[in-house]
């Protein structure tokens, strides 16, 4: 199971190009050796919000060099100029439904042990279900996200932080 940030990456939509091409080559090499590749309805949601907030965050950028205003987040991505955007996006959320495994979270989760977890500040609540789908499958996930240090799972990444410390 392929993290939000990693799917970012390998779809071209981080500016920053901080994330190593690596994921992209990871994927490909996982795909060739018959590996499933899952992707789960909270990787789907958190991947289309970021992808338009990091869309949205450039045009906010060119607003304000230009001194204009600019709306709000969720009325921007009703306009015409974020049409295609957000087009990209729904075909790219798409294709990847149609070629790797969607599996919906609907498992039973103890939300109550969830939401006091979530009060330790360590995950999110999208990378504590995403922990909880992976040790319930037994997947393996592949992540440049830092938080994930710990939380018992197999994890394959290229971030030098997160590799020292499993270390």
């Amino acid at each position: 199971m392929l993290d939000t940030n990693v799917w970012i990456s390998i779809n071209g939509f981080d500016p920053r190009s901080r994330t190593p091409a690596c994921y992209s080559d990871y994927l490909k090499s996982a795909i060739d050796q018959d590996n499933e590749i899952i992707i789960n309805d909270y990787i789907m949601a958190e991947f289309f919000n970021r992808c338009c907030r990091i869309e949205y965050m450039l045009h906010e950028n060119n607003y304000r060099q230009k001194k204009q205003k600019i709306a709000h987040l969720k009325e921007f991505r009703k306009q015409e100029e974020f049409r295609d955007f957000m087009e990209t996006m729904r075909d790219t959320c798409l294709h990847m439904i149609e070629d790797y495994t969607y599996e919906a979270v609907n498992g039973q989760l103890n939300i109550e042990a969830l939401v006091h977890e979530l009060s330790e500040g360590h995950l999110d609540f999208g990378d504590l279900v995403i922990r909880e789908h992976c040790i319930a499958n037994d997947y393996a996930v592949v992540t440049h996200d830092f938080d994930f240090f710990g939380c018992q799972l197999d994890i394959v990444t290229a971030n030098n932080k997160l590799l020292r410390a499993n270390n």
